[in-house]
């Protein structure tokens, strides 16, 4: 498994959509089938967790478990209670037995104005 930095940009009036496919060091899809993930968003500021997103609640969708496809949906009525500022956030793979970090980055997020 490889890990990467995944960077957002996002304003508080947008919904947080995007579709990933996870796969192994030789490129085959990651099945996710009996796969758990969870992605949390803290402030810059290095206080609690903000926003969790999970597969076992809400936010993250497994679209394609077979094909390692998932998909992190946050709404713009979720995202909107944010205040603007930097989040750094990362995304945990639960898999057999074992937590794999799989990604770290940041959300730039920018007050919406419409």
């Amino acid at each position: 498994m490889t890990f990467y930095k995944v960077n957002f940009a996002l304003a508080t009036n947008e919904d947080l959509r995007q579709m990933f496919v996870l796969s192994d060091s030789s490129g085959q899809a990651l099945n996710l089938a009996n796969a758990s993930l969870r992605m949390s968003l803290e402030p810059s500021t290095g206080s609690e967790d903000v926003l969790v997103l999970s597969s076992n609640t809400t936010g993250i969708t497994i679209v394609e478990a077979e094909a390692g496809a998932f998909e992190l949906a946050a709404p713009a009525s979720t995202i909107g209670t944010l205040a603007p500022g930097v989040y750094y956030h990362d995304l945990l793979l639960s898999l057999d037995g074992r937590e794999l970090r799989i990604w770290e980055g940041t959300l730039h997020l920018e007050k919406g104005i419409s």
